[in-house]
């Protein structure tokens, strides 16, 4: 099986280099590396040279740089008329990946043939404490079921080494046969983005009988670049309008009105408590902005 990775990226050089760097070092170099940078500044001619090096000039190099792309999952939908492998990795800019990651990922897909995509594990991941793990269960039901953090925190401890069915794969760490998206295709009208891979992995989890699965020897430091990230107002903002949005893609499912209701009313709780311990209510005002935006925006469809 040969892989094509593919990198978005967007003003994080220092951090980009460092996720090419492990990729240079792995003990199955994937078949082609594709970049796909929306910076502001392309790379150098020296930058494209120093890339090959790291590479060993054994894996094919393709760098596009385009600012008319606009965002990662219109990044992640153009790379596919660049890709060439019948296995397409997505990585994030900013994570180190083990000597073994894509070794890992060709012995998963071969011991599951009817696979479709999987993603590794983050074994840094720093919100994976017994009680976050526990409220994250109790909120997330239904459509939001998501199994991530607690096979995260058991698969830290080695726990786990079997692959493990769910329905929500992270889109940063995943890889996936390429024939999936002959059927399954990204959702570029209605501005996910904290839900690209849930939105994405959900609809491919329903199309394809549950062939997604988490691949614990599948494993990566992720350095969560502060460049790029947004504030508590801004980014709860964004959940809040994208879990309505979700709601309304799967609202036929049994149950989904409750799970959202449920789900927006606990974020609500831990919304307070977080802007009580912080003397502010940006967390809160943001949760409310995204909900009536969410709620009056009418979803869009290809």
């Amino acid at each position: 099986m040969d892989i094509s990775v593919v990198i978005p990226t967007k003003n994080r050089k220092v951090d980009l280099f460092k996720a090419i760097k492990s990729i240079g070092f792995q003990s199955a170099l994937p078949k082609e590396l594709i970049i796909i940078d929306q910076s502001n500044i392309p790379l150098l001619d020296a930058d494209i040279l120093s890339i090959n090096n790291i590479l060993h000039n054994k894996v094919r190099f393709v760098y596009h740089h385009d600012i008319s792309i606009s965002g990662l999952v219109e990044a992640k939908d153009f790379s596919l008329k660049l890709t060439t492998c019948n296995l397409i990795s997505f990585l994030e800019d900013d994570v180190i990946i083990e000597y073994n990651y894509f070794e890992e990922v060709i012995n998963g897909f071969k011991r599951k043939p009817q696979m479709k995509g999987c993603c590794g594990i983050v074994v840094n991941k720093n919100n994976t404490n017994k009680f976050y793990v526990l409220l994250h269960r109790i909120t997330h039901q239904g459509i939001f079921k998501d199994i991530r953090p607690y096979v995260f925190k058991k698969s830290q401890k080695n726990y786990y080494k079997h692959l493990i069915r769910s329905q929500a794969i992270s889109g940063g760490i995943s890889t996936w046969r390429k024939d999936v998206f002959d059927h399954i295709k990204f959702d570029k009208k209605n501005g996910f983005h904290l839900l690209e891979d849930i939105v994405f992995s959900t609809m491919v989890f329903k199309f394809y009988s549950k062939e997604l699965y988490i691949n614990p020897a599948v494993r990566l430091i992720h350095n969560s670049s502060v460049l790029g990230r947004d504030f508590e107002f801004t980014k709860n903002k964004k959940k809040a309008k994208e879990l309505i949005l979700f709601y309304k893609k799967n609202n036929y499912a049994k149950f989904a009105l409750i799970n959202i209701i449920w789900l927006l009313m606990c974020l609500i709780g831990q919304s307070i408590i977080n802007d009580i311990l912080l003397g502010k209510w940006n967390s809160l005002k943001g949760l409310f902005a995204g909900i009536t935006e969410g709620y009056r925006t009418t979803l869009k469809y290809d």
